[in-house]
């Protein structure tokens, strides 16, 4: 029993037989959920079969019940024959699915499809098992949810435990830097604004994590990819909102300055990734002012990388000068005279000599 995502208001009851659950009985009372580490993917752990109890309709009683003969069908499909096509990329093997699914009229986004413990769909492992930036079974995953109404359920399903709640198979594709997987997503009904809010997408003091920001277009930025973040937002699907904010109240620009490390390496990329969004912000809207959002700490970018103590970005906001008369107002810093060695320039202190509404925005150096 699961709520549709397209309409909350409507809740849909998964078919149910003999082929569906756990191959052994087991005791949902002393689940393995909360047992030691939970991986995303493993090569040495197989999913888990620690099935919670689900609300259904028994496919084969409801046949029974009203004459209708049950289906003969000597090619089945539990979950592990799916899983382990996936993970081989062995698109033949997936053959039969559709006929199997439609005669049961089951679902890929059903319970019984997705590793109980994680939430983990046969989607997501095939991403997590490309060859080459390929897996042959991804478009016949698609193709089946397709026809059997449940594409925008599988796309869009995402990991349940805490650790990594949230994330999707858009967020795998990106993290994979896989822009042809990333493309077969968004045009097969992919969120381009879902949040990856687990605990391992945090921002913590041990380190174990990952934090960018939650959002797909903040996890481009923050992995350096500058393709991926023109894709997003610029591509003829769904174009992500730039000004999106994850569950901090933190944009893409803070994301980047939550990664910064001050490192020359680091540095490049994080200044240079910052720029291209700001100015692709102005380009999709001219009254934005991305650098102006505040998070729920009421802290701008600038403002961010002063408490974290980022020195190199935010040397960079300060010193930014664009000489493109485009986007020459997103600039910081104004020359106004050179002679010899001697440099004379202004700078605008915005956000920075705020202790009163009017105070001096203007300094020259």
């Amino acid at each position: 029993l699961f709520r549709s995502p397209t309409n909350n208001n409507r809740l849909i009851l998964e078919v149910h037989d003999k082929d569906s659950g756990p191959v052994q009985p087991r005791d949902w009372r002393a689940g393995e959920a909360n047992r030691g580490p939970v991986a995303m993917e493993s090569n040495l752990v197989p999913e888990s079969k620690d099935f919670k109890p689900e609300i259904g309709i028994d496919g084969d009683a409801l046949r029974e019940l009203i004459g209708i003969p049950k289906p003969k069908l000597t090619n089945t499909y539990p979950r592990e024959r799916i899983y382990n096509a996936v993970a081989k990329g062995d698109a033949a093997d997936l053959h039969g699915l559709l006929e199997y699914l439609m005669t049961t009229q089951k679902r890929l986004s059903n319970s019984e499809y997705k590793d109980p413990q994680t939430g983990k769909t046969c989607l997501m492992k095939a991403l997590l098992n490309l060859k080459d930036g390929k897996n042959d079974t991804i478009p016949v995953l698609l193709d089946v949810a397709k026809k059997t109404g449940d594409l925008e359920r599988l796309v869009n399903a995402s990991y349940e435990h805490p650790k990594y709640k949230g994330n999707t198979a858009l967020h795998i594709a990106i993290e994979k830097r896989n822009l042809p997987m990333v493309k077969l997503l968004m045009n097969n009904k992919a969120d381009v604004h879902a949040k990856a809010e687990g605990d391992f997408f945090k921002k913590n003091k041990s380190g174990k994590g990952f934090y960018f920001g939650e959002l797909p277009l903040s996890l481009a930025a923050c992995t350096n990819q500058s393709n991926m973040v023109q894709f997003l937002i610029d591509n003829p699907y769904r174009k992500a909102n730039i000004a999106e904010r994850d569950s901090e109240g933190n944009t893409v620009l803070h994301a980047l300055v939550m990664v910064a490390d001050d490192t020359e390496e680091n540095t490049v990329f994080v200044t240079k990734m910052y720029d291209e969004i700001l100015m692709a912000s102005t380009r999709m809207d001219p009254a934005m002012r991305l650098e102006e959002i505040a998070n729920v700490n009421k802290l701008t970018p600038l403002m961010l990388a002063a408490q974290l103590g980022k020195i190199e970005i935010f040397k960079h906001i300060l010193r930014r000068e664009v000489n493109d008369p485009e986007h020459r107002h997103l600039s910081r810093k104004f020359t106004e005279s050179v002679y010899g060695p001697l440099h004379t320039s202004l700078y605008d202190l915005s956000s920075v000599d705020t202790h009163e509404k009017t105070s001096a925005q203007i300094g020259r150096a």
